[in-house]
């Protein structure tokens, strides 16, 4: 990647997700939809209503800090897949969040 890039496009997957906070959040996830932006506040991405639909995982948390130190900041987030995670324990569905960040300098 070139030193001077000033715009980054990150495509979240599973890992960058906490996947457990995701079961607690079912309603409101299934009322998002593809291309719907998000606000970030510390570790979480909420809703155009105010509601956490999303936690960061701590490795994500960690890359983000990463890019944050080399002086980019989020941009835009928006909802780019909602797919289905099957917990191992329960053996249930859970509809997980996966989101486009924008990070520019």
């Amino acid at each position: 990647m070139p030193e001077d890039q000033r715009l980054l496009i990150l495509h979240l997957g599973l890992r960058d997700v906490n996947l457990g906070f995701s079961t607690y959040r079912q309603k409101a996830i299934h009322a998002l939809r593809t291309g719907e932006m998000l606000q970030v506040v510390d570790s979480d991405c909420l809703n155009s209503q105010g509601i956490a639909v999303l936690r960061f995982s701590q490795a994500f948390q960690q890359n983000l800090l990463g890019f944050e130190q080399k002086g980019y900041v989020i941009q835009d987030v928006r909802v780019n897949w909602l797919v289905y995670w099957k917990n191992p324990e329960t053996e249930k569905e859970v509809l997980v969040v996966l989101l486009e960040v924008i990070l520019g300098k």
